[in-house]
């Protein structure tokens, strides 16, 4: 029953299912990771969340990305460490973010990366 839509634009701005809706909303995607070798870390790197954002790795949270007040944050990039979490081949990514408020769009907006490599 997943919708698909860009993980690079607000969920309001992608067609009339979605127009009025703000509240929670999930993002899910499979992607392949490499085998990490001795000495390399991995980093999940968001370039922006659009709302407070959980985010799952292989049904684990792994970190939480909330906004401050007036919505501070929304537009910031950030990354955090997922080595520990990761798996060499298939892995599942979920995100779900909670919108800010009921008059404003939300969603991930701005790219999404693994950075793998040594410290």
């Amino acid at each position: 029953s997943w919708s698909p839509i860009s993980p690079l634009n607000w969920w309001q701005k992608q067609g009339p299912k979605f127009a009025g809706y703000h509240g929670p909303a999930w993002y899910r995607i499979k992607f392949a990771a490499p085998e990490l070798k001795q000495g390399e870390v991995a980093r999940l790197y968001f370039g922006a969340v659009d709302g407070n954002a959980e985010v799952y790795l292989n049904g684990r949270k792994v970190y939480e990305h909330k906004l401050g007040e007036n919505y501070e944050g929304w537009d910031r990039a950030f990354t955090f460490y997922v080595h520990p979490y990761l798996k060499a081949g298939e892995n599942i990514l979920a995100v779900k973010v909670t919108s800010k408020n009921n008059t404003t769009a939300s969603g991930i907006y701005k790219s999404v990366a693994l950075i793998v490599g040594t410290q």
